[in-house]
């Protein structure tokens, strides 16, 4: 199958259909490098996330023991929540490292798959940058939260291509906040539009993979008894694996628009087909 342009000038409706053809196209490569590069830290999400679960709701059943030991309640919540973000950050690196292999492959011509040594290639080289990068985004969207709920959505869209920058266009951290602020510009409602119905596309469709762990946690509650280890496991794990997986849609959703509003303002797209028939004629 014919590799897909990214650089160019898409529509709000057609960056989606163009969205969901890449993951459709690239599905088995893709999931081919998430189990390598991915999965290992959702097992470890996993053991946070259940250890919480089965403590959460044993003092739930005990209020007594909840009344006795808040502090180590809320350290509880606060680890598996900081594990949870750390997997999602993990998962958003690795689509956009995805969508750099694929480019390279695609500017070469080459029609090759994408294999899992491409992308950790990509993410290897770009890891300092893009760690202390999650890190300022984080600190910075908890604080704009903090000040008020408008700010911190502001700074989460304006900034959002910050990543993006970095990996498939090569800019330093200063660089690509610098860069996306000016790409945003006049495109900040087309962007929040777009990722608020990708976002909940990919909410509704995490909801299935979240029910087998709700249906524990309500049998808990009624029966008065917690679950078993194994069946807490199995249903956490569904719902982790889903939640974040889910979530390259939102990144390659991401992809799709940036370079349609990169095209808008560069013609890259355009200058590389210029360029190809100039050698070929």
């Amino acid at each position: 199958m014919e590799k897909i342009n990214l650089r160019e000038v898409r529509g709000f409706s057609d960056s989606i259909t163009v969205s969901f053809n890449f993951l459709k196209q690239e599905f088995v490569p893709l999931i081919k490098a998430f189990a390598v590069i991915v999965l290992p830290l959702i097992f470890v999400d996993l053991f946070f996330r259940s250890y919480v679960m089965r403590s959460t709701l044993n003092m739930a059943m005990n209020p007594d023991m909840l009344a006795s030991s808040p502090g180590q309640y809320m350290l509880n919540i606060l680890v598996a929540n900081l594990a949870a973000i750390v997997a999602h950050m993990w998962m958003s690196f690795f689509g956009i490292a995805y969508l750099r292999a694929y480019i390279l492959k695609y500017d070469q011509g080459n029609q090759e798959r994408i294999t899992m040594g491409d992308v950790w290639r990509v993410m290897s080289e770009n890891m300092g940058k893009l760690i202390l990068w999650g890190i300022i985004y984080l600190l910075m969207g908890m604080v704009g939260c903090m000040c008020c709920v408008v700010p911190g959505i502001y700074l989460a869209v304006a900034y959002f291509f910050t990543a993006y920058f970095m990996v498939l266009e090569g800019k330093t951290l200063s660089g690509g906040m610098s860069e996306s602020l000016k790409l945003i510009k006049g495109n900040w409602w087309s962007l929040f539009g777009f990722l608020a119905l990708v976002g909940l596309i990919v909410g509704m469709l995490s909801y299935v993979f979240g029910i087998p762990s709700m249906i524990l946690t309500f049998k808990s509650m009624l029966t008065q008894e917690l679950p078993g280890v194994y069946e807490t496991t199995f249903g956490l794990f569904f719902a982790s694996l889903g939640q974040i997986f889910l979530q390259v849609i939102l990144i390659i959703g991401g992809g799709v628009r940036f370079f349609s509003f990169l095209e808008q303002r560069e013609h890259t797209g355009l200058i590389q087909k210029i360029n190809q028939i100039g050698e070929t004629v």
